[in-house]
């Protein structure tokens, strides 16, 4: 069994999902050389790197989101939204009243 199990160390890190990545990320660094940062008597890097995120020692934070820019046509002109290569509309999904105004309807 895993010490320490994870359910003692999910609200450490948010969710279980977000223990998962940041123990697997750790785990890997261990085992390619990284320093371990606890004394522990375990050689199982995931087990290590447990142990680290138990005593804050491994924290993780979200990436900083940063805008990109929208892609140019041949003359240099910003592509319009929803445009691809060739020039097509997007399509929309029809919502309320209008919903199926042009579905034939069948009876059993």
């Amino acid at each position: 069994m895993i010490y320490p199990s994870a359910d003692t160390i999910e609200d450490m890190v948010g969710s279980r999902y977000s223990l998962v990545v940041i123990a697997a990320k750790r785990a890997k660094q261990i085992k390619e050389g990284a320093p371990i940062l606890i004394e522990t008597a375990s050689t199982n890097p995931l087990t290590i790197a447990l142990e680290e995120i138990a005593a804050g020692k491994v924290t993780a934070s979200a990436p900083e989101l940063t805008p990109t820019p929208k892609p140019a046509d041949q003359d240099g002109e910003l592509a319009p939204r929803g445009a691809n290569s060739a020039g097509s509309e997007t399509a929309v999904a029809a919502t309320g009243e209008d919903a199926g105004a042009n579905d034939e309807h069948t009876t059993a």
